[in-house]
């Protein structure tokens, strides 16, 4: 008979209206869901924050040697990576004292582009997009937005590069943009040095 009276005794020794409980936790899961949410978008804010930053106050790299004067011939090229290992860049010698460099990248789905020495192009082989080699703005095809240019100087017979931190493609790495599936074997080519698809780099 003790036992049959437990549920009498427990309501006496807790009187908590069932109702006023479920009120209760109805009140604490709102309460969760709106300090979850306002964590969220504190996060987000700041994550936008940083990205909008870094794309309009770039902090500035110092300067580095990428090439010897006499190792690119005119119409020649030169692969490097800057500002980090993950960035692949491209230097070509246009003309006896003229050298530009341009983040590889295609700005439509970050083809690795190739240099069209006879045209003066910049070609990516992906989507064939064009772009002129001398400032790097798109000539044809999907691209719509010029390739990131790095600033080149000359001295002591070498060749220097210098650029932001937010060089190379800085729109799709603040926002995203997608991956090109055709990108993969362009890109493990290029890392090495090595023409693609049928390009021939120039040699002295």
């Amino acid at each position: 008979m003790g036992n049959l009276n437990m549920p009498s005794r427990w309501r006496q020794d807790f009187p908590v209206p069932s109702g006023e409980d479920s009120y209760v936790t109805r009140r604490e899961f709102t309460k969760f869901l709106g300090l979850t949410s306002l964590a969220f978008l504190i996060g987000t804010c700041a994550a936008v924050g940083r990205k909008l930053v870094t794309q309009f106050f770039p902090r500035q790299l110092g300067s580095v040697a990428v090439a010897d004067i006499h190792e690119i011939p005119v119409g020649g090229y030169k692969l490097f990576r800057y500002p980090t290992e993950d960035d692949p860049c491209i230097l070509l010698r246009l003309a006896e004292d003229k050298f530009v460099a341009f983040d590889q990248r295609c700005t439509h789905l970050s083809c690795p582009v190739l240099f069209d020495a006879a045209r003066k192009q910049l070609a990516c082989p992906c989507h064939e997009g064009f772009f002129d080699a001398e400032d790097g703005r798109p000539l044809a095809g999907p691209p719509k937005r010029a390739l990131a240019q790095l600033s080149v100087t000359t001295e002591n017979a070498r060749v220097l590069v210098r650029g932001a931190s937010a060089v190379g493609a800085v729109y799709d790495r603040a926002f995203g943009a997608p991956a090109c599936e055709g990108c993969a074997v362009t890109d493990r080519a290029y890392s090495k040095n090595e023409p693609v698809r049928g390009q021939q780099e120039v040699t002295a």
